[in-house]
């Protein structure tokens, strides 16, 4: 959506619209984070809410500092404000800080509650192993974790859902369509496109109502355009057969390959992400998390960011794929920092594309 600095009005505008037709559409959660545009998506979402704020679950995400509690109240004030509202009804911690003391936030975002600033308090990007360390300093319920999945990662199903499963907890799911295209195997297409044509769907719809049929997930799509929002919005208007859905779970699962950092070139020439390990450890640009502490994250919690590559020609040399490439260099230097320059490191490598709309 931009930034306060840098925006296209006209573009704002469609956004807006967007999300109030989302809304009369019967599309009721609407996730934003102080992250986007620093703020500026939570004021966009703030003007597209206006007049039906008790029709919508606010959801938005906060990333805690080291000056714990100031820090959680500056950003659920400012966010209330640029919401134009009273309270969120899901505040997420965006990403673990291991630098901060996980009993201090979560003592802070409790009083948030009890203040009725809060109605709930989720997490973004936690392992599971650290969704339980901060249960077990929480006086209340954390009811929801939002993390990525898809047909090319789907390594939240091998304990991170049976956990919501099991606990009547939400997995929130995001990344479904990788920047908007659904990314398989081409071996996977031999399903998915005759079963699209069955149901006379599209296959983004289909994998959405893959991913909404399994109990505890909820889908977090994002969209330009009018008619990519009614077609998501169509994939909750039918049914998958039981043995369609099954064939689906069944598809393949993309495995991850352990790859020598020695043999990833970061040629790029993008100013927005980092060349050197020098860069990475000072992170000027303010990542978050930071190259550091996103190795601290994969040290100390077992949070698993595999990389996605590109095998270069007959070299046995790989390039970094360009989907979200900042966040694929981060992963990059983090693996780095966390265990050397001669380590292999895990990474989605092999016959992966994207099917368009």
């Amino acid at each position: 959506m931009g930034t306060h600095q840098s925006h296209d009005p006209s573009m704002v505008k469609n956004r807006i619209d967007l999300l109030k037709e989302a809304i009369h559409l019967g599309s009721n959660l609407i996730d934003t984070a102080e992250l986007y545009g620093n703020g500026f998506a939570e004021e966009v979402v703030g003007r597209a809410i206006s007049g039906v704020r008790e029709r919508v679950i606010l959801a938005s995400k906060f990333n805690p500092k080291e000056s714990v509690a100031k820090g959680v109240n500056k950003s659920i004030e400012n966010s209330l404000r640029r919401l134009k509202t009273d309270r969120i009804d899901l505040y997420q911690i965006h990403w673990p800080n291991p630098s901060i003391p996980i009993e201090q936030l979560m003592s802070a975002l409790s009083r948030l509650v009890d203040q009725g600033k809060v109605r709930y308090v989720g997490l973004s990007n936690f392992s599971l192993d650290g969704w339980k360390i901060a249960q077990s300093v929480f006086d209340k319920q954390l009811v929801s974790n939002q993390v990525e999945y898809n047909l090319l990662d789907r390594s939240a199903e091998d304990a991170m859902i049976p956990y919501c499963m099991d606990n009547g907890l939400t997995f929130l799911a995001y990344g479904v369509f990788n920047q908007g295209h659904v990314s398989v195997c081409r071996s996977h297409e031999a399903l998915l496109i005759p079963m699209a044509e069955k149901y006379g769907k599209t296959v983004h719809q289909i994998v959405l109502r893959w991913l909404i049929r399994q109990a505890p997930v909820t889908v977090i799509t994002k969209t330009e355009s009018l008619a990519r929002l009614r077609e998501n919005i169509g994939a909750s208007e039918f049914d998958l057969e039981d043995t369609d859905l099954e064939a689906i779970m069944n598809l393949s699962r993309e495995k991850y390959d352990m790859v020598p950092l020695s043999r990833i070139r970061l040629n790029h020439h993008d100013p927005r992400v980092y060349s050197t390990l020098d860069a990475a450890l000072e992170n000027p640009l303010d990542l978050i998390p930071s190259p550091t502490n996103l190795a601290r994250l994969i040290l100390e919690q077992g949070i698993l960011k595999p990389i996605r590559l590109r095998p270069l020609a007959d070299n046995g040399a790989y390039e970094l794929d360009s989907y979200d490439l900042t966040d694929q260099v981060k992963k990059y230097w983090a693996w780095t920092i966390a265990y050397g320059a001669d380590a292999s490191i895990p990474a989605f490598v092999g016959d992966v594309h994207r099917v368009n709309r």
